[in-house]
């Protein structure tokens, strides 16, 4: 989260109910309307930048709203939130219902998988016919018609995107990922998709654009992957194909491990996939040396929280929030492994902040990070990381 965004949640929240009843009162009379969001295109190693969509707080609101007056409508959730199939954005379900269904699927005679995902999901999905779907469902057209402003986007800031304005979900297709509506908009759009495929003898589990056939055959899964092609083409989407794309599609037989949603599943054991490791790894490694570089100036590293303490209690949060996505998984090994990497990263990190007090100890204060009550005219650090680095890392302003 931003240092923008932190402060906007704030200023809202210290007025919060003045705040809501401005908005009840313009929803009332018909006037409310949606801010102009601001793109973000993000940049990635080896990718397109990912065109993040940052609304104000007032049109987020409004859109969760909308959403739990859709979620809590019989006809829409019996249509497309109860399809057993469908794993992401549905209240009570998870990614380890998903990984637990795969698991069935291959304990009821699936010996061949091919897993995929939609390319550029949200941002092709045909707005139009999706939002059509749900407004079946719909018969205030006052409401359709905020529904409709709601899953729309418009940018303040499109001249100073450049050539990274057509990332953005700007005219009568897609939709803003991170928008609390783009995942029932995707639902919605899919309910097809997912009821055709799993009519035939495989199973597919969706997770909202990430999707794996399982079946008894290599061929049944095979025209299962095709007739999924054809379905997605009638909305203009795609899939990278894992037979002939194996970067980006995986395929095989069940016998052996394979990965579904960041898992590895093999037989009755699950483990995060090796890339989700590394990806971990990756972010703690991060940490720890901006955080040693940082406190090559005490004071900066102190005042930016990167000092010891502050920098372990943020792995421990990392550490933690990780943890508890995979929870699930049942290869205690594994867990094991990523405690004997962090135990020596902590061992190097503790090392380098003993040799740097020990060379002057007059810094140990500010090389420790906890609260000073005189700190040689130091600003006292920040109550609590600010902005995020490329990695994910939380840093300090």
């Amino acid at each position: 989260m931003s240092l923008e965004t932190r402060d906007a949640i704030e200023k809202f929240y210290a007025e919060e109910q003045r705040n809501l009843d401005r908005i009840q009162k313009e929803l009332r009379a018909r006037t409310f309307k949606f801010d102009p969001a601001r793109g973000i295109a993000k940049k990635r190693a080896g990718k397109k930048p990912r065109p993040i969509v940052v609304a104000s707080v007032r049109n987020r609101v409004v859109q969760r709203a909308i959403l739990d007056l859709l979620q809590d409508q019989p006809s829409i959730k019996q249509e497309f939130l109860d399809t057993p199939t469908s794993f992401g954005g549905i209240k009570g379900r998870a990614v380890r219902d998903a990984i637990k269904c795969a698991q069935e699927a291959v304990a009821n005679g699936g010996k061949y998988y091919a897993s995929s995902d939609i390319k550029e999901f949200y941002r092709k999905i045909p707005r139009d016919m999706a939002l059509g779907i749900i407004e079946e469902h719909i018969k205030d057209e006052d409401f359709r018609k905020i529904l409709r402003e709601a899953a729309a986007t418009e940018l303040d800031n499109l001249d100073q995107l450049g050539e990274h304005a057509s990332l953005f979900p700007l005219d009568e297709t897609g939709v803003a990922q991170g928008c609390s509506l783009s995942t029932i908009v995707g639902n919605a759009l899919l309910r097809k998709f997912d009821a055709e495929l799993n009519a035939r003898k495989i199973v597919c589990l969706r997770y909202i654009d990430d999707f794996i056939v399982i079946g008894p055959s290599r061929d049944s899964v095979r025209k299962a992957f095709l007739a999924s092609l054809r379905i997605l083409k009638q909305y203009g989407l795609d899939a990278y194909d894992p037979w002939e794309d194996e970067d980006k599609g995986r395929r095989g037989y069940t016998g052996k491990p394979f990965e579904f949603l960041g898992c590895e599943i093999d037989g009755a054991r699950v483990r995060p996939s090796g890339k989700k490791i590394n990806e971990l790894f990756s972010k703690i490694d991060r940490l720890l040396n901006i955080s040693k570089q940082t406190m090559r100036s005490p004071t900066v590293a102190y005042r930016r929280n990167l000092s010891f303490v502050p920098t372990l209690n943020r792995l421990s949060s990392i550490l933690r929030g990780w943890g508890r996505s995979y929870d699930f998984c049942t290869d205690r090994e594994v867990f094991l492994h990523i405690d004997n990497f962090v135990d020596k990263r902590i061992r190097d990190y503790f090392a380098f902040y003993t040799a740097s007090v020990r060379r002057d100890p007059k810094i140990r204060g500010l090389m420790r990070g906890v609260y000073l009550m005189a700190p040689c005219d130091v600003a006292p650090p920040e109550s609590s990381p600010r902005t995020r680095d490329d990695s994910g890392v939380l840093l300090s302003s």
